[in-house]
């Protein structure tokens, strides 16, 4: 099988693949030409992508059912891919920026009065905002890997 497209770990919907030559198997063959979809995931660290396929298109236009996964060509779990973002850039990026705002929000606030309250309310918000994003991904980084057009096996596991 081949992935014939880029690839990347964040990108919405199922990722295809093509089935480059007919594999046998104990039921009935997987033909050649047939298109995988498989759902993407990286781990951080890792410069692979790695893929589970859930179903499938004959080319005929028969639909099926399967699990299985990809392998590389050395039989390997996953695709080779590259490392785009290792989120930590981007989180302390967007942190400073806010925690920046925020503060500065605070010090040009007037002592008192309607003004103040809402300069105070807004600095509040932004800083609750980062504060809360930064709770909901655990201190994890958005981690993206891509994986350029290139060969693979799949290892098909079940059939339904």
């Amino acid at each position: 099988m081949s992935l014939d497209q880029a690839a990347s770990n964040v990108q919405p919907g199922l990722i295809v693949l093509k089935v480059e030559k007919t594999i046998p198997g104990r039921k009935q063959d997987l033909p050649q030409g047939s298109q995988l979809f498989a759902r993407s995931s990286a781990v951080i660290g890792s410069e692979r992508l790695y893929l589970n396929v859930s179903q499938g298109i004959a080319p005929d236009g028969t639909e099926f059912t399967l699990r299985g996964v990809i392998l590389d060509r050395y039989s390997e779990p996953g695709l080779a891919a590259r490392v785009v973002s290792d989120g930590k850039t981007l989180a302390r990026a967007s942190s400073e920026g806010l925690n920046t705002f925020g503060q500065q929000l605070l010090e040009v606030a007037p002592g008192e009065g309607a003004a103040a309250a809402a300069a105070q309310a807004g600095a509040g918000a932004v800083l609750s905002e980062q504060a809360q994003e930064d709770r909901a991904t655990n201190g994890r980084p958005a981690y993206v890997v891509v994986a350029d057009p290139q060969p693979g096996v799949v290892q098909v596991e079940a059939t339904f």
